[in-house]
């Protein structure tokens, strides 16, 4: 069984995920009003919307987190990927929302599910739902990842329903990984962390057609930098200006 990572200084690579999680909030907040606008106005003509309201993709629904499950979060630094649903999702069934739960196949059946850790799991998973689906709200604003120019394609619900479960794959390894670094003894956490280490490196090869699909530069970069693969933070090692289009 592979072992959980020991606790380490700081490091380059959790430089580039606080970056990441700046551009990611960034984002959020000079969208969040044309998000809004969108929902408010379902008439809108953006392409994808045959499938799903803008309201519907906008839905959050978060577990109740404890205050154990709550250390573990923050412990990740991943307060705002909670807080932000939160604040400005609506009322509502997401149709994206069924495809975060493939953090139960990390959490296990024979292990308890309201161990804090996995708690903590089930947590941003709902809200990974939210993430993909108020940036999918405003596709239409975005521009191409590679080519920069603006999109006009249509995507599809099965497509951002795949990138809710790649994200959900490595919001839940991030939190995973910082409960084996505190608690490398304890096998519920260790169990757990094994399954997600072990899905991201089974779903890595579907990456990047996933990126061809969704084209567009935010959900992009939403995948690309919270899904454990071998080109996670290549903008930031390349250099590359991320957020320089907004």
């Amino acid at each position: 069984m592979p072992q959980p990572p020991s606790p380490t200084p700081f490091t380059i690579t959790h430089a580039w995920r606080t970056i990441a999680d700046g551009l990611l909030i960034q984002r959020a907040a000079l969208h969040i009003e044309h998000i809004k606008a969108v929902v408010r106005d379902p008439g809108l003509e953006i392409a994808l919307f045959k499938e799903a309201a803008p309201s519907a993709l906008s839905a959050v629904h978060t577990p109740q987190v404890t205050p154990e499950a709550q250390e573990y979060i923050a412990l990740a630094e991943l307060g705002f990927w909670i807080d932000v649903p939160q604040e400005y999702g609506t009322v509502g069934a997401n149709p994206l929302h069924p495809a975060a739960g493939i953090a139960y196949t990390l959490i296990g059946e024979e292990d308890n599910p309201q161990h804090p850790a996995l708690a903590a799991v089930e947590a941003v998973a709902a809200a990974a739902a939210w993430w993909v689906g108020a940036f999918a709200t405003v596709r239409h604003l975005g521009v191409h990842h590679r080519r920069l120019n603006p999109i006009t394609t249509p995507t599809s619900l099965a497509t951002l329903s795949e990138a809710v479960q790649a994200v959900t794959i490595g919001i839940a390894s991030r939190i995973l990984t910082e409960a084996a670094r505190t608690a490398p003894d304890d096998e519920t956490v260790r169990r757990a962390w094994c399954r997600a280490i072990t899905e991201g490196i089974v779903r890595e090869p579907s990456i990047q057609p996933l990126l061809d699909n969704l084209e567009e530069l935010r959900l992009v970069d939403l995948v690309t930098l919270y899904t454990p693969w071998r080109g996670q933070f290549t903008k930031y090692a390349a250099g590359t200006g991320a957020g320089q289009v907004e």
